[in-house]
């Protein structure tokens, strides 16, 4: 029998609102219990991080796959910082070799950092592009309490055996925190690939909305906030409306306080009544979805990974993205994808327009983004190198 390993996290499945890191974490998870660990993660209960006081039904304890979930009621949430007091003192008691801080910038980040300390237990940080996340926060006390914060994280990552960064970009901002670089391996998000093995037949999506067979479809799949860079999208879709016939604007994804604008914008679209707000989808639905359409859309301003690029390539769909962060590395321009300057309108409405009109070069693409995803953003292609850091 391998290690036990404690993962501790403020979101875990089906906390899916949370954003890319929970699907990454879970996945994590999933392949370590496969490999003959012995996995417990512990969460929040928190379903919704933007709608914190919804009811949650989840269970305080649940074994998935194998997996034991422990998931504690946070006492107070202070700008996303969920304190579950709970938690700190169950790690404190229960038996575990390997701790796996998930997510920087979380009580629950810096509570495994601390019990690692305190218990002398290996300590694995996982940031997941939080580091820098407090750049794009408004209001200057909370700004303040960011810059307070980077004390404790760096007693955090002293504490750290290894520091796992999901991609390159992440690699710069740990620079740029002065992270010890012989502590720091690249362990990129990855899918489990077996999820998109057989994938649904097409038509379940376009028919629950009216879009007809022939009919194309622009997919933005994501978290609805100003940072994903839906702004751009729907200007850019609007100049495309204009020019074409049967072009779908299809948005997927739970609200981070951005849903008004993203309506008004759209009130402003040519053809709004061909842009669908289908809310948020996972699991088989959000695989359908993509299945149903023509391409995926990832214009964000940043990205520190973007899991979305993935989820699109084993679904066979070409990602048309911003040149901005991970995504340099994750969409090869003209090979599984197409690349746009950050903020760039006119580019971005051109390369849409080129796309609707090569069908046959987005099949090609979208072939080339599978393979890709397979051989290097799989939980095949991963699993001896998680092994390696978590023996």
């Amino acid at each position: 029998m391998r290690h036990t390993i404690a993962i501790v996290t403020p979101a875990f499945t089906p906390a899916e609102a949370f954003g890319g890191p929970v699907t990454a974490i879970a996945n994590l998870a999933k392949l370590l219990c496969k490999q003959g660990y012995s996995v417990k993660v512990y969460t929040t209960n928190v379903l919704d991080p933007w709608r914190p006081n919804s009811n949650s039904r989840l269970p305080r304890v649940e074994d998935i796959g194998g997996v034991t979930v422990r998931r504690y009621r946070p006492l107070i949430c202070i700008f996303g910082y969920w304190i579950t007091p709970r938690l700190l003192k169950d790690l404190m008691t229960d038996q575990y070799d390997i701790i796996n801080a998930q997510c920087a910038r979380s009580f629950q980040f810096d509570i495994a950092a601390f019990v690692a300390w305190i218990r002398n237990r290996k300590l694995i940080a996982t940031p997941h592009g939080s580091l820098y996340s407090y750049g794009s926060v408004s209001g200057r006390v909370r700004r303040l309490l960011f810059a307070a914060h980077n004390a404790i994280l760096k007693l955090d990552f002293k504490r750290a055996s290894t520091i796992l960064s999901t991609s390159s970009e992440e690699d710069s901002q740990f620079n740029r925190f002065h992270l010890d670089p012989r502590k720091i391996f690249q362990l990129p998000n990855f899918l489990d690939e077996t999820q998109f093995e057989k994938l649904p037949p097409a038509g379940g999506f376009r028919s629950q909305f009216g879009i007809g067979t022939h009919e194309k479809v622009i997919l933005f799949l994501g978290r609805l906030d100003r940072i994903k860079g839906l702004d751009l999208l729907l200007l850019a879709y609007s100049r495309i409306a204009k020019k074409m016939d049967g072009v779908w604007l299809v948005i997927i994804g739970p609200d981070a306080g951005y849903l008004e604008t993203i309506r008004k914008l759209i009130n402003l679209t040519d053809h709004s009544f061909r842009v669908v707000l289908a809310g948020p989808r996972y699991g088989s639905p959000k695989i359908q979805a993509l299945v149903d359409s023509d391409f995926v859309v990832v214009p964000s301003y940043y990205e520190s990974f973007g899991i979305t690029v993935l989820e699109a390539y084993l679904s066979r769909k070409p990602v048309v993205a911003s040149r901005v962060g991970a995504l340099l590395k994750l969409v090869i321009d003209k090979e599984t994808g197409l690349l746009f300057g950050r903020g760039n309108v006119d580019e971005l409405a051109g390369l849409l327009e080129w796309a609707l009109r090569n069908p046959r070069k987005l099949e090609l693409m979208g072939d080339k983004g599978r393979a890709l995803a397979l051989s290097q953003y799989s939980a095949l292609a991963v699993r001896e190198v998680v092994t390696s850091l978590y023996s």
